[in-house]
């Protein structure tokens, strides 16, 4: 496996999403996952991401992972507004995923992003999670989250980025370069369009 510096943090080059592979509840789909996460560890493809967002993706990354959480990358995200939801929301990540450290947490799509980075920044300054991140599914979200970048306090970006969707290499990614903050992508096979379009006879 290849690895990257995701801001201060070593990952694979590949990791595993799971905005719909992990919101399952039955025994045997429960018993697949592990089976998943064991395959990943051997291939050392080991950070995972979520969302609460995603289901019960949490909670059955959680329930996955038990007793292998040294072996594992954790990443999440707070996905609502206020401070008492976005606290509230953050403590509950922590305990689905069944640790007390999470290694990127990020605020999804900017929403309410002033409040909820300000909660995050007393949980770094705690050492209870590693790396603070952005993300946004849409590039006309580009102007807002180059400021973020620019003010210092962001760690990582998730953005999307293909074949067919480029507009981060003009301005995001070269800032990024410059700040140091790592890039993880949303959608680089295009939501499997990509793959079928490879697959379809000529």
């Amino acid at each position: 496996m290849e690895w990257r510096t995701l801001g201060k943090l070593q990952v694979p080059v590949i990791g595993l999403g799971t905005a719909r592979t992990f919101d399952v509840s039955s025994s045997a789909d429960l018993a697949v996952r592990r089976q998943v996460i064991d395959r990943c560890i051997a291939q050392q493809a080991t950070f995972i991401d979520s969302s609460p967002m995603y289901g019960r993706s949490e909670q059955v990354i959680g329930l996955s992972t038990e007793g292998r959480r040294q072996h594992i990358q954790l990443a999440t995200k707070v996905w609502c507004q206020g401070k008492a939801q976005g606290e509230a929301q953050i403590a509950q990540s922590f305990r689905l995923f069944k640790t007390d450290y999470i290694d990127v947490f990020q605020i999804h799509n900017l929403l309410d992003w002033q409040t909820h980075l300000l909660t995050l920044e007393r949980l770094r300054d705690q050492g209870r999670i590693g790396l603070i991140g952005m993300t946004h599914y849409s590039t006309r979200a580009y102007r807002s989250l180059l400021e973020i970048m620019r003010s210092g306090r962001i760690d990582t970006i998730q953005i999307p980025y293909n074949v067919c969707e480029r507009t981060c290499e003009d301005r995001v990614l070269p800032l990024a370069a410059e700040r140091g903050i790592g890039v993880h992508c949303y959608g680089t096979p295009r939501q499997g369009t990509l793959r079928q379009r490879a697959a379809a006879p000529a």
